[in-house]
């Protein structure tokens, strides 16, 4: 069989493959039956030759978690919480679970974009708008002002100067601006920067919330599963921290399993932590005290995925309104410093 494209398979198709195994699996289909049926009419190819693969393997008599282990597109730490759930017999619960999870991961990329896409654009207008001024229209008034021979006040000797130093950096600045673009998501995956920058972009306003409210929907769909299957929640938190896309909830999630693995309950664990709000404690502690801890992260997970669904369009407007008013301040004072020689050249005639 021809090299399979895991590039070329996105969150979404991921997503889709785990959904529909949970509903076949759940009809009372075996692996190797659910597989045979999803791989007819799949438009993408790299995912139909995947499931194809995994075909091959579940008729070859191997459980489902083997056959994803042979596929470098799935993390270990994937694996393992197929492997535990098989054993379980919660195998349809983890794998809705496993796909929720990447629902939500596609989720959050496709909104991040589309709320970052009019602001990124206004952005981009306004800064060639300011570029434009800078380069081609402050030097005429400049010329003029100079061949007038009259002392200009500081607000229009400060644009100028300005528009001196842009006018003959303009480049410099071009190439930093590119540079930053391409150095800063490698300086985010690696070991020694990551957890400063995660952190770093976490602080910026409006961010955090939106980040921590689909973090804390992420870890609450996963051990809702692992509640439900009879699982220990490690398995299902050493998922998230391969999948979290976020070094300082990655570092939380690894305080989790550290409590964890030290015999610590899972509220104590959470709440160590310090990443999970109160409100998602005092339901998880419900949940263990009424006996129906799965039902309980189910529901947190469902309305903090609400919340930070909300937020991230709230944000959008604040992003771009933000950038209307810096703009326009900008803008505003320019023009203002500009014609401020005239209207002194008006009021001494």
């Amino acid at each position: 069989m021809a090299d399979i494209a895991y590039k070329k398979i996105q969150a979404s198709s991921q997503g889709f493959l785990f959904r529909q195994l949970s509903a076949l699996l759940s009809g009372g289909m075996t692996a190797a039956e659910a597989l045979s049926v999803l791989k007819h009419d799949l438009d993408d190819r790299p995912l139909e030759q995947l499931v194809e693969a995994l075909e091959t393997d579940a008729a070859a008599g191997k459980a489902l978690s083997e056959a994803l282990a042979h596929h470098a597109l799935f993390a270990a730490e994937l694996v393992e919480l197929v492997r535990n759930a098989e054993r379980s017999g919660g195998l349809p619960e983890v794998l809705a679970a496993i796909a929720t999870d990447f629902e939500q991961r596609h989720l959050i990329r496709r909104n991040r974009w589309r709320t970052l896409l009019w602001p990124s654009a206004t952005f981009g207008v306004l800064v060639a708008i300011i570029a434009f001024v800078m380069i081609f229209v402050i030097p005429i008034f400049k010329e003029v002002y100079v061949n007038f021979g009259s002392d200009l006040p500081a607000p229009t000797l400060f644009v100028i100067a300005i528009a001196d130093v842009f006018a003959g950096s303009w480049l410099v600045f071009g190439v930093l601006l590119v540079a930053a673009a391409i150095a800063l998501p490698r300086l985010r995956r690696s070991r020694r920067y990551g957890l400063a920058i995660d952190r770093l972009l976490l602080r910026l306003p409006g961010v955090r919330a939106v980040a921590q409210r689909f973090y804390v929907a992420r870890v609450c769909n996963a051990l809702a599963a692992a509640a439900g299957a009879k699982l220990p929640p490690r398995p299902a938190i050493g998922f998230l921290r391969t999948a979290i896309g976020n070094r300082h909830f990655e570092h939380a999630l690894e305080s989790v399993d550290h409590a964890l693995q030290r015999g610590a309950g899972l509220l104590p664990a959470l709440r160590e932590s310090g990443s999970f709000p109160a409100r998602a404690l005092k339901m998880v502690e419900i949940g263990e005290r009424s006996g129906k801890l799965a039902d309980a992260l189910a529901q947190a997970s469902e309305y903090y995925g609400v919340q930070a669904s909300e937020e991230l369009l709230a944000l959008e407007g604040k992003l771009a309104a933000l950038l209307y008013v810096i703009f326009g301040v900008i803008v505003g004072v320019t023009v203002i410093a500009i014609y401020l020689p005239i209207f002194r050249m008006g009021a001494a005639i």
